[in-house]
């Protein structure tokens, strides 16, 4: 039943009797809201967090609306009767600000909410929770790339989300795209920014409703999405739609004004990082220079295809008038082919030497790339003619070549290049502010308000950049942005996973890499065009005060709330030691050993026996479970573990992995098996933002601390810059505090696990003897650091596990059954509190 709550003076709807948790985290979304400040909300998962979150803030909008609409209608009657209705509800909005300490504006509009999230399956699962709530008559809208949203069979199987952009324009601009020509014709002729009639319901839908929609009536997913952010009340987008300046442009996301939330941001840093980092690789440049070749040929082609066409010379055809035609020349090629050679030229001939800190290669400050690429004469008056000669490069091949033009090298370079001389790639007024030139003021008062820095100069120092030998067959797409938020430094499947093209042939190549280690570039850029107010929120945002000073935004107001459930529902046990007595730590100078990597095997087979239903173990490295694994295969001990529990590994590949996760839902449903056990990764799939709730997840193993890699040069690029801003301004946290604290927030996150709703329950077990000590236990939630406990010998674990699972599966019965109160792909449900969840097979539907 629909609970009605007043909370700071607005009517908030709330789908049950909300806990004093989620009263209190609405309470300070509306504060933030009302005042326009920025806010760090924490609430552990399986709190409610994203309802709560949705709630309170459309229930904002909605009095915002209300508001303009009695203003309205008190502005229409000026000079006649007053309306006392109006007068009455506008004097009722402004104590309700009042209360808060905020102000509002009659004249602006209600703002618009953009909700970010890291990937498109936690969007989805969060559109899922607004299914729930009485806004559903709010207008919604999600933002996703052609990679998701495109269904043109031909530009699917384009390699690079740059290529499948440049080859979709040249399909609209020719009109050769079944699926946009039946988009521009639903449209309604009248109106041009109007979506198709089906989608002006206010049907909420994400990524998949949009494509199946789109493949039933032949209509464009991705054109129908962009019509629907026109009018959107809530926009839901992935992160990079809204932290990179160049993407945030191309999507003409608007900031000014609206408020922005920024959901599951426990990794928020390596975000804004990522996105401001670009690579480029001596492979690229070969590929440009190829690609090159291959656009001289074709224009040539056509010269001597026009010259048949209309009688006339190649003479003719090189003056004046052929070239009107023409998007550039072979002139044109030729200079940016020497262009490329000079940078190709340039790179090759920096020594490389035995390295220093970062380890063997070349380093220099960020600035030392304008040096670099000075000599093949690409310089900042340059660029935006450079890139606009790139695409009109790119659009020629594929309206000429089709599916067989990849475009890979052009799209990276282009990328690159855009990565460097950002002011020119887009036009940005926070970085022509920064450049020199006057911001809006708008942007800029809402800096002075907030006490914003008045320009970014102070961040030109947060790059570095790093040549590199790499082997070839490691390296994948280029540019921070191909890869997944947090990977960098992390054996996880974006880091170690082989490349396929010219880089696979196995040669060495090298890798130039332009990082950004400052994470306020991209949150004082988002601050900068206006936003009302910055909302960050996850399960784990500890420790707070280093998150502020990471992003150089003042958040005055925090929440750090409890979480739902009671003390009983929770067994939280350190394992220093193994069977026999066997040290257990996956430190450098142990990880190795067969005795450790077996007493780990035997601690789990052992945990097969007394933890019911699903089992998650989490190694730190995809490296060191493989050796694990070959080490219990070799002594039989993976056969007695699946004896007990059939047994799925997280796998490297995205594609393989959905048939793992299906397997096992179905497995731990299955009454034949006493559930299953899934070995994962810290930072993996399973660990980021999947449900294992109820028997799903009844315990999480841990099985060490994920440090980052420390032969990574960018981690040590960090660290040692980190150094260097600690020691300039006696502020931040130092490389070794920040190395440490990459590892819990890793482990938190798979802990996070393990409490999906109210009334589940589960065991967390940290099988490494550094979680003993008092300092590792501060590092863990604050809602877990009660229960935790550290076991003499591994003998006395079992015996207190069956205890404790017997005891809770009366207290919180959980049937199985083909539907589901509390369904992995929608749960989060503290709703389920007054009825027994039930559980499906289904497992959660996977959207990249």
């Amino acid at each position: 039943m629909t609970s009605q709550l007043r909370i700071n003076g607005i009517d908030v709807s709330f789908p049950f009797e909300p806990y004093p948790c989620q009263v209190e985290y609405m309470r300070k979304v509306l504060q933030a809201l009302q005042t326009g400040q920025n806010a760090l909300l924490e609430s552990p998962t399986g709190t409610g967090k994203s309802l709560s979150l949705l709630c309170a803030a459309l229930a904002w909008q909605a009095a915002m609306k209300a508001r303009q609409q009695a203003f309205n209608a008190q502005a229409s009657s000026a000079g006649g009767e007053k309306n006392s209705a109006a007068v009455e509800l506008i004097a009722e909005l402004e104590r309700g600000f009042a209360e808060s300490g905020g102000a509002w504006d009659p004249v602006r509009g209600a703002p618009r909410i953009i909700y970010a999230s890291r990937t498109h399956s936690q969007l989805s699962q969060a559109m899922h929770e607004l299914k729930r709530t009485v806004y559903t008559n709010h207008k919604v809208a999600i933002i996703g790339s052609r990679d998701q949203l495109c269904i043109n069979e031909d530009v699917q199987q384009l390699e690079s989300n740059a290529a499948k952009m440049v080859n979709c324009k040249v399909r609209v601009e020719t009109r050769s795209c079944q699926y946009y020509l039946q988009y521009d014709l639903l449209r309604p002729k009248n109106d041009k920014d109007s979506a198709p009639a089906p989608l002006l319901s206010n049907k909420i839908m994400d990524i998949e409703d949009l494509v199946d929609y789109g493949k039933r009536t032949k209509c464009c997913p991705y054109f129908m999405s962009r019509d629907q952010k026109e009018s959107a009340d809530i926009i839901f987008m992935p992160y990079n739609y809204l932290l990179d300046p160049k993407v945030r442009y191309r999507n003409k996301v608007d900031l000014e004004g609206n408020v922005v939330i920024l959901d599951e941001a426990h990794n928020i840093e390596q975000v804004c990082e990522d996105g401001a980092s670009v690579e480029l690789s001596s492979v690229d440049l070969a590929q440009c220079i190829f690609e090159i070749d291959a656009a001289v040929s074709g224009l040539m082609k056509k010269i001597t295809a026009d010259q048949q066409a209309s009688s006339l010379s190649l003479e003719d055809l090189s003056g004046a008038e052929a070239q009107e035609s023409l998007d550039f020349t072979v002139s044109d090629l030729f200079a940016l082919k020497g262009q490329l050679l000079a940078l190709e030229k340039a790179i090759d001939s920096i020594p490389l030497g035995s390295g220093d800190s970062a380890g063997p290669g070349f380093t220099k400050p960020g600035a030392y790339v304008l040096e670099l690429l000075a000599q093949a004469d690409i310089t900042a008056p340059r660029v935006a003619h450079m890139l606009d000669r790139l695409d009109k490069i790119l659009a020629f091949m594929s309206s000429t070549q089709g599916r067989l033009f990849r475009g890979t090298g052009l799209s990276r370079l282009s990328e690159f290049i855009a990565g460097v001389f950002p002011q020119s790639s887009y036009c940005d007024p926070a970085v022509s502010s920064a450049s020199g030139s006057s911001s809006s003021s708008s942007g800029s008062s809402t800096q002075r308000r907030r006490g914003l820095p008045s320009s970014s100069s102070g961040l030109a120092q947060c790059y570095k950049l790093h040549i590199r030998e790499v082997s070839g067959g490691h390296y994948g797409r280029s540019g921070a942005t191909s890869a997944p938020a947090a990977t960098v430094g992390f054996d996880t499947d974006a880091s170690a996973a082989a490349s396929s093209g010219p880089a696979g042939s196995g040669k060495p190549y090298r890798l130039l890499s332009y990082w950004c280690f400052s994470p306020a570039k991209a949150m004082l850029n988002l601050a900068a065009h206006g936003v009302r107010s910055i909302i960050l929120t996850s399960g784990t945002l500890y420790p707070m005060e280093a998150l502020r000073q990471d992003l150089q935004l003042p958040f005055p107001i925090e929440l750090s709330n409890p979480h739902v459930i009671d003390r009983d529902q929770i067994i939280t046990a350190v394992v220093p030691r193994g069977p026999n007595s066997v040290r257990l730590s996956s430190g450098y100078e142990n990880r190795d050993s067969l005795d450790y990597q077996r007493a780990l095997g035997e601690c789990v087979a052992s945990l097969c026996g007394c933890v019911p239903h699903g089992l998650l173990v989490f190694f730190p490295s995809y490296s060191l479970m493989s050796r694990c694994l070959d080490a219990w295969r070799s002594s039989r001990l993976f056969d007695r573990i699946s004896s007990r529990k059939p047994v799925f590994v997280e796998p490297r590949r995205k594609a393989e992995f959905a048939t793992a996760f299906a397997d096992y839902y179905k497995r731990v449903c299955d009454p034949q098996y006493a559930g299953a056990i899934f070995l994962a990764v810290c930072r993996g799939k399973v660990s980021e933002g999947l449900d294992f709730a109820d028997h799903f997840g009844r315990a999480v193993v841990v099985t060490g601390l994920p440090y980052p890699m420390w032969t990574d040069p960018r981690v040590r690029l960090k660290q040692a810059w980190l150094d260097e801003q600690r020691l300039a301004t006696g502020r931040g946290l130092t490389g070794k505090q920040w190395y440490k604290q990459q590892a819990y927030r890793a482990v938190n996150q798979a802990i996070g696990r393990v409490l999906r709703h109210r009334n589940d329950y589960g065991a967390v077990l940290l099988c490494d003897e550094r979680f003993a000590t008092e300092e590792s236990r501060r590092q863990l939630p604050a809602w877990l650091q009660h229960s935790v406990t550290v076991a003499k010998t591994f003998e006395s674990v079992p015996d207190r596990l069956r205890e404790f699972f017997a005891s809770n599966s009366v207290k919180y019965p959980t049937r199985m059954g083909r539907k589901c109160a509390c369904r992995p792909s929608n749960s989060r449900c503290s709703s389920t509190a007054s009825r027994r969840p039930r559980l499906s097979s289904a497992p959660p539907q996977l959207t990249s």
